[in-house]
């Protein structure tokens, strides 16, 4: 509209469509120091590597059939009791200062 290509924007505006400096860390991108060879830039993937570059596609929690038991403590491992060598094991060891 005619309106439109008259307008002028704000000071606040115009400062705003500045794009951002960079961060003090930043550091250019560079060309590695050595020559990659030609026959790595022609080398082509085996399947096998093909295969394991896939990544692995899971079900959504929506489509899994939820198990509300299933981190549900049953009450025979609450009242079970470690034996004398497995709470032997489970201290600390003592060091020598």
């Amino acid at each position: 509209s005619r309106g439109a290509r008259r307008a002028v924007s704000s000071a606040r505006v115009a400062e705003l469509s500045k794009p951002r400096g960079f961060a003090e860390e930043y550091a250019p991108s560079r060309e590695p120091p050595w020559r990659v060879a030609a026959s790595t830039r022609r080398a082509v993937a085996s399947n096998r590597v093909e295969e394991l570059a896939k990544p692995i596609v899971r079900e959504t929690m929506d489509h899994l059939q939820f198990d509300p038991e299933a981190f549900k403590v049953k009450e025979t491992a609450k009242k079970a009791r470690c034996s004398q060598r497995v709470a032997e094991l489970a201290q600390p060891v003592a060091h020598a200062h």
